[in-house]
């Protein structure tokens, strides 16, 4: 489906019909591949899994297709998982997917080798998520907080272990602030990123990012007295 989806928007809007043609190979591919690959989250998988896109992102960036198949193939459940976090509509969240391969496959040569790979798409995920947030919000009607969804502001300011019990509350309640205010409150306290590396997913100053999250917090805590009166 998300192979379908991608070739019929590079079909339509994308001239580069060479770079597009081998993009769709690519993600026709990618679920003959899919089986091929078992998530594997121990460390001592990780340096093979990390060597294994080295390989793969070098012969992608000479053209081969298959190659590229492979990198979705291996990432494509981290990014859907992670797409999540940003809408539980399912076509939105197909779109978003694939939104981000595509952005993947046309920044790749700008990939430099620092870091892992899925640590590269988790940026390009979260950014991606921040855009789509920021689009909707243009024509959003915020819901009213019920007592349960107010409650869940303890979840946030405790840490606490029970979030993805809590998700959809969570959703409810962080939806009722501004995008910015949104991705860094998720950011800390939804992933527990550190400051720094909230920062780096966002692309904000580290600076930015903690007066971002001290405006979002205090937002969010007169958003929830207002509800409570």
């Amino acid at each position: 489906m998300i192979q379908l989806a991608l070739q019929s928007e590079l079909a339509v809007s994308n001239p580069v019909v060479e770079a597009s043609g081998l993009l769709f190979r690519a993600m026709s591919k990618a679920l003959f591949f899919a089986n091929s690959y078992e998530e594997k989250n121990s460390l001592s998988h990780q340096s093979m899994i990390d060597q294994l896109d080295r390989a793969e992102i070098n012969l992608a960036l000479q053209g081969d297709g298959d190659a590229f198949a492979k990198l979705i193939a291996r990432h494509q459940n981290f990014v859907a998982n992670r797409m999540w976090k940003f809408t539980n509509n399912t076509n939105d969240h197909e779109e978003l997917v694939h939104h981000v391969f595509v952005e993947a496959f046309y920044n790749l040569s700008n990939y430099r080798f620092e870091g892992s790979f899925a640590a590269w798409l988790r940026t390009i995920a979260t950014r991606q998520g921040y855009r789509y947030w920021k689009q909707r919000d243009r024509n959003r009607k915020q819901k009213p907080l019920t007592q349960n969804v107010i409650e869940s502001l303890s979840v946030l300011e405790n840490e606490a272990d029970s979030q993805q019990e809590t998700a959809e509350d969570l959703r409810t309640l962080l939806e009722q602030l501004p995008p910015r205010d949104r991705l860094v409150l998720t950011l800390l306290y939804w992933e527990h990123c550190s400051i720094e590396q909230a920062a780096g997913l966002a692309g904000w100053s580290v600076t930015m990012t903690k007066v971002q999250a001290y405006r979002a917090r205090q937002k969010l805590k007169r958003l929830i007295e207002k509800n409570k009166s």
